[in-house]
C-alpha cells in the first residue's frame, strides 16, 4: 500500500538518526569504570587512575625478569602502535603504554627504565608498594603470584601472572582484555577503535 511522503520522510529520519547513533557508539566504546589506586613511575612521579584521562591507554602488567610472555607482548604493543601510526595515520601522541611491574622487590627504578629503553623508550614503567598493586591488580582483575621452579637456587622465583593487554578508553574505562594470543593486526584494530 502507498505511505505518505510524510511516512518515508520519518523512516529517513530515524535511519539517519540511527546510524548517527551508531557511529558514535562504535568510536567511543563503553567500557568498565576502574577503582581509584595510586602508583609511582620510574621517575619518582605519582601514578593514578586519573593519569588514565583523554588518552588511549594500554596497560602490562608483568615483571623485567620474565623470560617470554613480558617482552614479547610489549614488543607486540609498540609495534602495533608504529604500525597504526604508519598505516593509518594515527597520532601516536594519543595512545600511551604502561607497564606495571608486579615485582617490586627486583624491579627497582632504574632496573624498569632500562628494561623499557630495551623494546621502546615510550613505555612508562611503575610500581608500587605490595598494598598498592594489590589495591591495582583488584582494579584490573589481574593475578599475579611466585612460583618457585624446582632445580633453582634458593631464593630464585618466576612470577605467574595474568598476561592480557588492558585497553582504557579516552574516559578511563576498561574497554577490552587483549588476549596474547591477538596479532599485531588485530591488536592495532582495537586500538584503533578506542582512539
Amino acid at each position: 500500500m502507498f505511505k505518505s511522503p510524510i511516512f518515508w520522510a520519518l523512516i529517513f529520519v530515524g535511519a539517519v538518526f540511527a546510524f548517527t547513533l551508531g557511529s558514535n557508539i562504535q568510536s567511543t566504546p563503553k567500557g568498565k569504570a576502574i577503582d581509584t589506586f595510586e602508583l609511582t613511575d620510574s621517575d619518582g612521579i605519582p601514578v593514578s587512575n586519573k593519569d588514565l584521562l583523554n588518552k588511549t591507554t594500554l596497560i602490562y602488567f608483568g615483571f623485567t625478569f620474565c623470560p617470554d610472555f613480558c617482552p614479547t607482548t610489549l614488543r607486540k604493543i609498540s609495534d602495533s602502535i608504529t604500525y597504526l601510526s604508519e598505516t593509518k595515520r594515527v597520532s601516536t601522541s594519543d595512545i600511551q603504554v604502561w607497564f606495571v611491574s608486579v615485582d617490586p622487590q627486583r624491579d627497582t627504578p632504574e632496573v624498569l627504565k632500562e628494561y623499557a629503553n630495551l623494546i621502546n623508550p615510550a613505555i612508562r614503567t611503575m610500581s608500587g608498594t605490595e598494598t598498592q598493586l594489590d589495591v591495582i591488580k583488584k582494579a584490573f582483575g589481574v593475578v599475579a603470584e611466585k612460583t618457585y621452579p624446582a632445580g633453582t637456587e634458593d631464593g630464585y622465583y618466576l612470577i605467574n601472572h595474568t598476561i592480557s593487554t588492558m585497553l582504557i578508553n579516552r574516559a578511563g574505562e576498561l574497554t577490552q582484555r587483549i588476549t596474547n594470543s591477538t596479532n599485531l593486526e588485530d591488536m592495532a584494530f582495537f586500538i584503533e577503535k578506542t582512539l
